[in-house]
């Protein structure tokens, strides 16, 4: 099932798509809105088309599997879950997000 987790965010962008296609809204008046698994899918799409979206709404996400293991839940460990055996990284290299209006 993982590995066709790309189809759920194509279908996601898809729908979005037909949206400003047929004249129902347009993508500077488009927002999106996830939690949790929703989250991720919200990341994923405006990651692979910012174009379509005017704003993003990415609630409680899990977005950084790498270090998913160092963070909430992750610590307790999951079997479901690969944790990196070296990995080093420090607040200086995350990126950040700056919204201005």
């Amino acid at each position: 099932m993982r590995h066709e987790k790309q189809n759920v965010f194509d279908d996601y962008i898809a729908v979005a798509e037909e949206l400003v296609k047929q004249g129902f809204t347009k993508p500077e008046k488009l927002a999106a809105l996830g939690g949790s698994n929703g989250g991720l899918l919200v990341g994923a799409a405006i990651t692979q088309r910012p174009d379509l979206f005017r704003v993003a709404l990415c609630g409680v996400p899990l977005l950084d599997m790498v270090r998913y293991h160092l963070f909430g839940s992750g610590r307790r460990g999951s079997r479901s879950t690969a944790r990196p055996t070296t990995r080093t990284t420090s607040r200086r290299s995350m990126p950040t997000l700056r919204i201005t209006m």
